[in-house]
């Protein structure tokens, strides 16, 4: 009798048995922290279930080929009512469609798992910091190949060659105090930055090279 053949054939069984337990223990993540209901409303599209238990087989002997979270912060600013005499620059339609079709794509294309989206006065220091240093950051350590985006449409400018991107009440465009500084912003995208496998920054405002502090 051939024990050589038995042995190897209960190794590979043995081997089969591990990963699918692995694969089961791991196949359902929920939010480690319970998110406030403020916060909730900004969460477009949210998939608790990361993977298939077929996807995560395929992707443990591939491990090459697929993310294992995605996550994407999408900030739109097309309405600035404080800026009446500017005229188009009131209303900012590509605005507002830059934003649908980004988060329409990324869900029906990309496969995000999270699409969180801020538009006008959603857009402000609070959400910021509780997403960029808080939320996501803690969401994407948890995996080992996530990915983050962050996109922003809306008006920028620069004063003294920093770079500002104008929140919804800004009254002009020369209104820092109704602004964020975009060295603040780098810093808070950083923390997310670390722990993701891959960052995408998306910034479609006039004077966007700022970000990049040159």
């Amino acid at each position: 009798m051939d024990f050589s053949g038995k042995r190897y054939l209960i190794k590979q069984n043995r081997s089969k048995l591990l990963l699918l337990i692995f694969l089961l223990s791991h196949s359902v993540i929920s939010w480690s922290q319970e998110v406030p209901a403020d916060y909730k409303k900004h969460f477009w599209y949210y998939n608790p279930e990361t993977q298939s238990l077929v996807d995560k087989v395929y992707n443990f002997l591939n491990s090459n080929i697929k993310p294992d979270r995605s996550i994407a912060l999408l900030v739109g600013v097309d309405y600035y009512p404080e800026l009446s005499p500017f005229g188009e620059s009131k209303n900012l339609i590509q605005t507002y469609n830059d934003i649908e079709l980004l988060k329409k794509y990324l869900r029906v294309y990309e496969k995000f798992d999270e699409i969180i989206v801020l538009r006008n006065s959603e857009f402000k220091t609070q959400n910021l910091e509780f997403l960029l240093q808080d939320y996501i950051p803690e969401q994407l350590s948890k995996f080992e190949r996530p990915r983050f985006l962050f996109a922003f449409s809306g008006h920028g400018i620069t004063n003294n060659n920093t770079g500002y991107l104008l929140y919804s009440n800004a009254r002009g465009f020369e209104d820092k105090r109704r602004s964020l500084n975009m060295n603040i912003l780098h810093n808070y995208i950083q923390e997310a930055i670390q722990e993701g496998h891959h960052s995408l920054v998306l910034i479609n405002s006039c004077k966007s090279g700022a970000f990049l502090r040159r």
